[in-house]
């Protein structure tokens, strides 16, 4: 089911979105019903991440919903170093995949609240990319909300982005920036 999952991540970032579907449905079917639950998760976030990309707001909230239900069964009983951080990644991408399309259904306030919760374990748990997406989903909600928090935001987002040396989030960030002093 791991090896599906990063199979159909593969293919996601080469833009073939069926096959990394079709991946990810094949990962949830091997791993069946008595499988790992932290993969699980895994799985239906990306299924949720999968189905926000394709503009589906209802199922990417309810893929995201599914991946936090499934990933709180099991967090009493994480006790793995290793494993632990990969639930906390996990529960930090599906906060941030139902804030987002929250927020494109209008429900700002819990889209807010979602990512905020995003950040905040991704802060945590030192998971820099997770930290890079939440910030830059925060500076574009702040920028219509509060634009001076907006402001704020990108530029603790910027600095993550250049410690970690990711362009994309860097360009998305600036990019965000200018929204944000532009709404002030």
């Amino acid at each position: 089911a791991r090896l599906h999952r990063k199979i159909g991540g593969l293919h996601w970032d080469a833009g073939d979105r069926e096959r990394a579907g079709a991946c990810f449905a094949s990962g949830l079917e091997r791993l069946g019903a008595d499988g790992d639950p932290i993969e699980r998760a895994h799985l239906f976030q990306e299924m949720g991440r999968l189905a926000f990309r394709a503009g589906d707001n209802t199922g990417a909230i309810a893929w995201a919903e599914r991946a936090l239900a499934e990933a709180a069964s099991e967090e009493t009983s994480v006790t793995d170093p290793g494993r632990h951080r990969e639930a906390t990644a996990m529960r930090a991408q599906a906060y941030n995949t139902l804030g987002v399309a929250l927020a494109r259904t209008g429900r700002l306030e819990e889209a807010v609240d979602q990512i905020e919760q995003s950040v905040g374990l991704a802060e945590a748990g030192d998971l820099l990319q997770a930290t890079c997406r939440g910030y830059t989903n925060l500076g574009v909600l702040y920028s219509s909300l509060n634009p001076q928090r907006s402001i704020e935001t990108c530029l603790r987002g910027l600095e993550t982005a250049k410690k970690v040396g990711d362009l994309g989030f860097q360009s998305r960030l600036y990019a965000n920036l200018a929204v944000a002093y532009c709404a002030r």
